[in-house]
């Protein structure tokens, strides 16, 4: 088994999370940031994260200059996406007001959205400025949200203020990494029955001899091997039961995704279980009571509840799984127990 040291584990887990790594450093950073930062340079430690992460899921981060990509089960984005990623790529590092500039990184985010549109006509700009904010913003961090500092805050006239967005100094290494990942993407390797069961673990949580036949006996044999990789990254321990297996994620945020939300709920309503005719009349009756402005139809719900595993279709009959009970449903989101 590979081993890894604490600056490969914070790359790699910043590669979870974010699916990019930039070795850009702050003074407001962490120093244990700031050692994997200055390591990510290293051929050494650059060579330790390529090979664990290949024993560990068969894929390798791409890299340039110590900066990672690695969108795991992000190679699979709708084409509409993977066009907005890349117009946004070229938007942001042809900008004029960030040529030669490492100070001043803010940009009016109509400037980069009114461009990326104008390649993306499919989508409109609403559409565009979702698109961007939940993989620049959200997930990968490249672009900050914010508002620029009125010129006098004492005026009283009134002043129109646009929403800027401050462009990380790494931007254009990693967007190298990115239209390496997208347009060339790696070619694809016949998994081990190892790195099909960790990948299913990564991106479903969950395994069950109904979920994934294939996969349930080599994870039974294996299980002590399986949870030792994983530990070795400080934040996942593998739990195993009778007939599951679930891969407890002690820094994962909660989720806000309104059908995830709902699945969750669903999920712990279905006692032992309800006819598959009753699926929809019940999502509609928990979105009442646990988000009633929730307009986005049954179907979202139904796919989150099979995707991640909360739910097993029998004879007829929709019936929760064990990870179901995993979670801690509020109005706003949802939690993981560790």
């Amino acid at each position: 088994m590979v081993q890894i040291h604490q600056n490969e584990r914070t790359i790699i887990n910043a590669l979870f999370d974010q699916g990019v790594f930039t070795n850009g450093t702050t003074a407001k950073m962490a120093q244990r940031q700031i050692d994997a930062a200055n390591a990510s340079k290293k051929p050494l430690t650059q060579q330790r994260i390529s090979s664990f992460l290949q024993e560990l899921l068969g894929v390798t981060p791409t890299q340039y200059q110590g900066n990672f990509a690695c969108l795991f089960g992000g190679e699979g984005l709708a084409p509409e996406v993977v066009h907005v990623l890349l117009a946004t790529l070229k938007a942001v590092i042809n900008l004029p007001e960030l040529q030669n500039s490492f100070e001043d990184r803010a940009v009016p985010t109509r400037t980069i959205i009114r461009q990326v549109h104008s390649e993306v006509v499919e989508l409109s700009e609403w559409q565009i400025r979702g698109v961007i904010t939940q993989l620049f913003v959200d997930q990968m961090g490249l672009l900050i949200a914010g508002v620029p500092e009125m010129a006098d805050s004492a005026s009283s006239d009134p002043q129109e203020v646009d929403d800027y967005w401050i462009v990380d100094v790494n931007f254009n290494q990693v967007a190298q990494c990115l239209v390496d990942r997208l347009v060339t993407p790696p070619a694809p390797a016949k998994l081990s029955l190892g790195q099909q069961v960790n990948q299913t673990l990564l991106l479903r949580q969950f395994i069950s001899p109904q979920t994934s036949p294939e996969l349930w006996p080599f994870l039974r044999e294996h299980q002590a091997e399986i949870a030792a990789q994983w530990a070795q990254l400080g934040r996942f321990g593998l739990e195993m039961g009778q007939d599951y297996a679930l891969l407890l994620d002690r820094q994962r945020q909660p989720s806000v995704a309104q059908p995830f939300i709902l699945a969750i709920a669903v999920a712990q309503s279905l006692g032992a279980g309800i006819p598959v005719a009753a699926l929809s009349p019940r999502i509609n009756a928990v979105a009442a009571q646990v988000l009633p402005r929730y307009q986005g139809g049954t179907t979202p719900v139904k796919q989150a509840l099979l995707s991640n595993g909360l739910v097993q279709e029998h004879a007829g009959f929709v019936v929760p799984t064990v990870l179901a009970n995993r979670f801690a449903v509020t109005e706003q989101s949802v939690s993981q127990p560790g």
